[in-house]
């Protein structure tokens, strides 16, 4: 009967706790409900069409139009130099002369050759017409004025590679070398650039690489020259982009004998794409990179986190290509605050409350009852 008794007792006592817990969770619950939500302050603005002048501006290194390494076709020892840095080239002008004697005598050994055997195919070919040599004897002939021709031309051009000459027209930019060097087949010997033009290479999106074309028009300024504008051209916007996707840009820039341009360079390129309209935003609403770009839409005072693609800017604000439309309130202060359904009060931007402070401070939350 004790036993019964004390099993009871404890039988009670549980009761009684698990009776608790369940009162406990409904006061828990029924308190929930009426707790308060936050509502975090925010300024927005709305998303509006605007016109604009698009340009292209980037920084580019000019470079020049050639640039070309003079090099030896053969070896021998320099015995004479007609160039300096800082000189100026024509096209086939002298450079550097080789030691010459061996490849003249080859040269005028082959000459010899060759003209006794271009005299020979030609006597062959008068006897082989009247039926004094076979067809053999005639192959022959024609074969040792062929071989003959071959190794002249080779000694010429051996001969006439002892004088080195540059392929292009420009300044000369540097001699590694000085009278008595061995030269060795290869070997730099001077370098020469051409800058009559120059070129910038720019990397532009792909979005803006369908909006140029060959011919456009290109604004160059540099920082030795304040103030001064050089007029270039687009020459060539690559078929091909990189991983980044973007596409490689030519410009090429006429010198200016008034204000010489030199490659090296740094210059700063604009490129007028003319008036577009767009949809825009304040830059300040954006979250994330431009690559890929993220804000928070107003709609029944919740934020809701909606990814975007943008396009240029526009003073302040950024062009949308996708993803909002027009109307649509975005925030653009307190967004550091939210996540996505965040319950939100716009504020007015002009007043003095708490949300005026730095972008997506936390204090001065209101609250909202459900």
């Amino acid at each position: 009967m004790k036993k019964i008794i004390v099993l009871v007792g404890i039988i009670a006592i549980f009761g009684l706790i698990i009776f608790t817990l369940f009162n406990n969770r409904a006061q828990m619950q029924q308190s929930a409900r009426k707790r308060p939500t936050v509502a975090f302050p925010v300024t927005v603005a709305a998303v509006s069409q605007q016109n604009y002048n698009e340009q292209i501006s980037q920084a580019g290194l000019l470079v020049a139009n050639s640039d070309v390494a003079i090099v030896s076709q053969l070896q021998g020892q320099a015995t004479a130099i007609m160039v300096h840095e800082g000189s100026y080239v024509s096209a086939g002008s002298p450079i550097t002369k080789l030691e010459d004697q061996v490849p003249e005598a080859n040269f005028l050994s082959a000459q010899t050759s060759y003209q006794n055997a271009q005299k020979d195919w030609k006597r062959s070919s008068a006897l082989h017409k009247d039926g004094l040599i076979s067809d053999a004897e005639l192959e022959s002939a024609r074969l040792t004025y062929k071989s003959a021709e071959a190794q002249f031309v080779s000694a010429q051009k051996q001969y006439h590679n002892s004088m080195i000459t540059s392929p292009i027209t420009g300044i000369i930019t540097s001699v590694p070398i000085s009278v008595g060097t061995m030269v060795n087949q290869g070997m730099i010997v001077a370098n020469v650039v051409d800058i009559s033009q120059l070129k910038v290479m720019l990397n532009v999106g792909e979005q803006d690489a369908f909006k140029l074309k060959p011919g456009d028009q290109a604004v160059i300024e540099t920082d030795v020259y304040p103030g001064i504008k050089f007029y270039g051209k687009v020459e060539n916007i690559s078929a091909k982009g990189d991983e980044l996707h973007t596409y490689p840009v030519k410009i090429v820039i006429p010198n200016n004998k008034q204000y010489p341009l030199k490659s090296g360079m740094f210059g700063h390129v604009s490129i007028n794409l003319g008036n577009q309209i767009a949809l825009s935003i304040p830059r300040d609403a954006l979250l994330g990179s431009v690559q890929n770009a993220q804000v928070f839409v107003v709609e029944n005072e919740k934020a809701k986190l909606q990814n975007i693609q943008v396009g240029s800017e526009i003073g302040t604000n950024i062009a949308i290509l996708n993803g909002l439309e027009e109307g649509q309130k975005v925030v653009t202060s307190g967004q550091y605050n939210l996540k996505d359904n965040s319950m939100v009060s716009v504020e007015d931007p002009n007043s003095a409350g708490p949300s005026g402070g730095s972008r997506g401070s936390r204090k001065g939350f209101r609250k909202q009852k459900k």
